[in-house]
């Protein structure tokens, strides 16, 4: 019952983006993500020409890097960024009472209402540059796009436990500022944050995409994606604890 009521909020979410008056909003949209996109292979290949020695690796494994990226960040950006990125400010100024009133799960509501169409680009983009330039096996696709999917779990528990500490300390849009920043760091390889040993301090957001990335690349996704899976579960209890609490102090 609960997955029926998520999947019709996301359709008809994503309905409107196709009315007619959304037209220039989505289409301006999805050039500005064609623009960030080109912008971010051309950082890449700047830092191939930089670092030289660096080269073998961006040489041969820039597409899967940067698409697994994509992937996930278009995601992200789809299905969370008009929802997420309020939630913490609803909560600070008080403006949740109408949603706790709903009959309807709070966590659905606040994470999926909204959707912005125009990221959902990226994800096209980037399967077609891996499938053609890299060509993995069925299998290996099966098994990255699955970890993909999983480091967009861990993002959308994340940035939502994230957002519910707004019933306790005024953060404002601070959560959403800080996730979008530390989010990035999925862009980058993983190799330099194995070799600096600073793997830990930036694991929640390596394993968006880096992980999957590097899994492919070596042909090690089983490792990334049970680590993914136990990360997704400590995440869920987490912020279903959090969310109980948050909303009996925020009644009390």
């Amino acid at each position: 019952m609960f997955k029926n009521r998520l999947t019709v909020q996301i359709i008809r979410a994503f309905r409107q983006n196709l009315l007619p008056e959304n037209y220039p909003d989505t289409i301006r949209e999805m050039v500005a993500v064609l623009v960030w996109m080109l912008s971010t292979y051309a950082f890449y290949l700047v830092l191939k020409e930089s670092f030289p020695r660096l080269t073998e690796l961006f040489s041969a494994n820039l597409v899967v890097i940067v698409s697994s990226y994509f992937i996930v960040d278009g995601l992200i950006y789809s299905l969370l960024y008009r929802n997420l990125h309020e939630l913490s400010q609803q909560i600070s100024s008080a403006k949740i009472d109408y949603i706790i009133l709903l009959p309807t799960n709070f966590q659905t509501y606040t994470s999926f209402r909204r959707i912005q169409m125009s990221s959902s680009i990226q994800l096209p983009i980037a399967l077609i540059l891996v499938f053609f330039l890299f060509k993995p096996t069925f299998f290996e696709s099966i098994l990255w796009l699955g970890s993909l999917i999983l480091g967009f779990v861990i993002a959308y528990f994340f940035w939502y436990f994230l957002s519910l500490i707004a019933f306790w300390l005024k953060v404002d849009d601070k959560v959403s500022i800080f996730f979008e920043e530390l989010s990035l760091v999925g862009l980058f390889p993983l190799q330099p944050f194995l070799s600096l040993n600073v793997i830990w301090f930036f694991f929640p957001f390596l394993s968006l995409a880096s992980f999957s990335a590097y899994g492919l690349i070596y042909h090690s996704l089983y490792p990334a994606i049970l680590i993914q899976l136990a990360l997704i579960f400590v995440l869920y209890f987490l912020c279903r604890f959090v969310e109980s609490s948050g909303l009996r102090h925020y009644r009390s």
